[in-house]
């Protein structure tokens, strides 16, 4: 059964299960990460006519669908000694920023905040939309360190951090329909270096399915 909220208990043990997991995984560098991405994503457009924003789209439908594959893996199996991700979840919408710190420290360790600002809850009472949101401000791009031949205009209406939004709306997905929420989740780059923004930004929208 899945409790309202996490006990205290569980938290500590998520803090420190993300420190642990992180010691254990393989580490890729982030340049090396931005360059893969990079090379993917101009393999993708030299095949879809040199068109950067179909490149783009195309590979953002690819990646969501496989991180909804991985996430539904990762929350049924036993990632550390028995222990499952499902475990660390709870019907409560204002603990996934605390769980989406938990996945970010998971794979970057200390490094986490020099990338990337704490997830930031803003409850829809609170939105001029109306709509419960998450952010996370970036500090530095992952995916466009180097970029500097690349403008928003290039981008058109299309993302850069389409692997990262992927990521972001299907992680979230899983979590709520694993706890029974009746939420249609969108992530989207709200802020980007590319576009001249002095940081990046995802936001994380939760819609209420109707």
């Amino acid at each position: 059964m899945v409790p309202e909220k996490l006990s205290w208990f569980k938290k500590h043990l998520a803090n420190l299960g993300k420190r642990l997991f992180y010691r254990r995984s393989d580490k890729i560098s982030l340049l090396l990460t931005s360059l893969v991405v990079q090379a993917t994503i101009e393999e993708y457009q030299s095949v879809l006519d040199g068109s950067l924003p179909k490149a783009l789209k195309v590979l953002g439908d690819a990646a969501r669908g496989e991180a909804a594959d991985l996430m539904t893996d990762l929350l049924e199996n036993p990632i550390i000694g028995g222990f499952k991700m499902a475990m660390l979840l709870s019907k409560d919408i204002s603990e996934v920023p605390m769980r989406l710190d938990w996945a970010l420290y998971s794979l970057a360790g200390k490094n986490t905040w020099k990338l990337f600002d704490k997830p930031k809850l803003i409850p829809s009472e609170e939105a001029e939309d109306g709509i419960t949101k998450v952010t996370i401000g970036l500090k530095k791009c992952p995916l466009c360190v180097g970029l500097d031949h690349i403008t928003g205009e290039d981008l058109e209406d299309q993302e850069y951090a389409k692997i990262l939004t992927a990521l972001g709306g299907a992680t979230v997905q899983s979590f709520e329909d694993y706890v029974g929420n009746d939420y249609d989740i969108v992530c989207k780059e709200t802020k980007c270096f590319l576009r001249g923004d002095d940081k990046g930004e995802l936001t994380i929208y939760f819609y209420p399915r109707k």
